[in-house]
């Protein structure tokens, strides 16, 4: 990869993520999730919520989930409520944002480098094994503290069931840290998702 290719991709996405105002929540989930779907109304309402409330959205820059949670701010404010980082290569069929910023970064590890780094809180619908690696990659920088602890809520206590079951099962046979489970939570009601990330945001400011 050209390195100045790199840092200019870098620094251009600082540039326009500076643009959009603070507090940052990011929104995960699967790129296959279809308009039709409850997940990805949730998705929408959820961000349009959070935005009503003084937030900003980042997410993916592809379909689906990432798709809903760009509409849904744009919805609550038409400019400077949401960002989408996608990946050139992957999301290069992508091209509808509903007027968000999508910005294209040269690999896959920046982009999540930017959807984690930048947040005060993580909310994750049902996705694939891109969602559940990001799920992972958060829960492991707070455990090895090169993260400080921020909400990570999961949406969709049917989709995530056998995660969690596997979690702490992972606990009982003392492969990972016996506080990992209380990193997390898994709802199904948007009012208590808005509420814990509205704590999340106060706590880390």
């Amino acid at each position: 990869m050209n390195v100045l290719f790199f840092c200019y991709a870098y620094f251009y996405a600082r540039w326009q993520l500076s643009r959009i105002k603070k507090p940052h929540v990011t929104i995960f989930g699967g790129r296959h999730t279809q308009k039709d779907t409850e997940y990805f109304k949730f998705a929408h309402t959820t961000a349009k919520r959070l935005v009503s409330i003084g937030a900003s959205i980042i997410t993916g820059g592809g379909p689906g989930i990432m798709y809903a949670a760009l509409c849904g701010a744009i919805a609550a404010q038409k400019s400077y409520s949401a960002i989408g980082f996608g990946v050139t290569g992957l999301d290069v069929e992508y091209t509808e944002s509903c007027g968000a910023p999508t910005i294209f970064l040269p690999s896959y590890g920046l982009r999540k480098w930017f959807l984690i780094q930048y947040s005060e809180a993580f909310i994750i619908f049902p996705g694939g094994i891109g969602t559940l690696d990001e799920f992972m990659e958060i829960l492991n920088l707070m455990k090895i503290k090169k993260m400080k602890k921020k909400s990570i809520i999961l949406f969709g206590k049917a989709h995530w069931y056998e995660i969690d079951v596997w979690i702490r099962k992972a606990v009982e046979q003392y492969y990972v840290a016996a506080d990992i489970a209380d990193y997390y939570e898994i709802t199904d009601d948007i009012e208590y998702l808005i509420a814990v990330t509205q704590k999340s945001i106060a706590t880390n400011k």
